[in-house]
């Protein structure tokens, strides 16, 4: 666990997971996008040799989406990562207040589109909020989380509810 982790868990309620990515696979190989350790958003390779190098760090939640949906998710991140959205450090204090849901308003649909910042989490459930049919239940779960306001093991338990436990991310490596 890095000092930025420590420091979180110190200070919040933050749980089990104090970040999460999103790992996709485009034209055959595997990518990771995410912002961590405060840098903008990214598109990189470098990630997928920890998940198999460092297994007992990681856990999954594997999401069955259509290509349409597949294609929006890809295409919603890979916009941020051109915009060179930044980390989002004012939000990510409101993970830290119990109840900050309560008084933090979402982004509205227009900031959902194009963030100017984002932290980890934030930017998982923006991009599963635009990218999955309306009607699917993980998009009907994730419909009424703030954006704003969730933390990584929040959006893991939200996942949890509707896909199960985590696997662990060794499963991930022997494919």
């Amino acid at each position: 666990m890095g000092n930025a982790e420590r420091f979180l868990k110190a200070l919040s309620n933050c749980g089990e997971f104090t970040h999460v990515e999103s790992y996709c696979i485009i034209a055959g190989t595997g990518w990771t996008f995410t912002n961590y350790s405060f840098n903008e958003m990214v598109q990189t390779k470098d990630c997928e040799g920890s998940y198999i190098v460092d297994w007992v760090k990681y856990a999954y939640h594997a999401i069955d989406v259509s290509a349409q949906e597949h294609a929006a998710f890809v295409a919603w991140n890979k916009a941020q990562v051109a915009n060179r959205c930044r980390y989002n450090y004012s939000d990510l204090v409101f993970q830290m207040i119990p109840g900050a849901r309560m008084f933090v308003p979402d982004l509205t649909t227009a900031q959902a589109l194009q963030p100017k910042k984002l932290f980890c989490s934030q930017a998982v459930l923006l991009g599963l909020q635009h990218a999955l049919a309306k009607n699917s239940p993980v998009a009907v779960r994730l419909s009424g989380i703030n954006t704003r306001t969730c933390c990584p093991t929040a959006l893991a338990g939200s996942l949890g509810s509707i896909l199960g436990s985590p696997l662990q991310a060794k499963a991930c490596g022997s494919r």
